[in-house]
């Protein structure tokens, strides 16, 4: 079988870095709106932000399958035909990304995920969730995550990968990407103005892509 076109970290960035303007635009057409994501964001009410992030009709990560080419799996119970994102495939990750003509017989049963995506509020809880993604079989796995500087978290999830790559090797085209989201201000000890992310990419086995 041919090898898939699939959805690369740098494709995934710049669809997220495109719909965030726009979506930042929208919010900060009305300084209450601005005010009340802020304050969502900053006293950490997971399921208000879950809801902007991924549950809503048009929230954020929805719009970012829909940048990269996939709409919405409507029906409950089968895989529609054509480029789809689903939401809590079978209960294993928040977001999958897929492409129903890429299937065995059943379309029910895909070949390969183009991309695994899992949204963790809780800074404590982050490891949990890159461990869900070392399990799934995708060519990009997606965590974003937030709390505090990333660069410790980012080392011990790089870790984390390497001793279980070690013990059974990911293919080596697999790609993660981590996505950290955090507050800015213009000044320090001011209030923040923003939400700001930074993504970082690399395989399995450590190595940058």
């Amino acid at each position: 079988m041919a090898s898939v076109k699939t959805v690369t970290p740098e494709e995934f960035v710049e669809a997220w870095r495109t719909v965030w303007c726009t979506a930042w635009e929208e919010v900060t057409s009305s300084n209450e709106k601005t005010a009340d994501l802020l304050k969502v964001f900053e006293s950490n009410q997971p399921k208000a932000w879950s809801d902007f992030m991924l549950n809503n009709d048009d929230a954020f990560l929805k719009r970012v399958a829909e940048r990269l080419g996939f709409t919405s799996n409507r029906k409950k119970n089968e895989i529609e035909s054509g480029k789809r994102y689903l939401l809590e495939y079978y209960n294993r990750t928040d977001m999958v990304l897929l492409d129903a003509s890429q299937s065995h017989p059943n379309p029910d049963f895909p070949l390969l995920f183009e991309a695994a995506i899992e949204h963790e509020n809780n800074p404590m809880t982050v490891k949990d969730e890159l461990w869900k993604l070392a399990f799934l079989r995708a060519p990009l796995k997606v965590l974003v995550f937030y709390g505090g500087s990333p660069c410790a978290k980012i080392r011990e999830m790089e870790d984390m990968l390497s001793i279980a790559n070690a013990a059974f090797p990911e293919n080596e085209s697999t790609n993660y990407l981590f996505i950290h989201g955090r507050l800015s201000s213009d000044y320090p000890d001011e209030k923040p103005v923003r939400i700001v992310w930074r993504p970082y990419s690399f395989r399995p086995d450590g190595s940058r892509p």
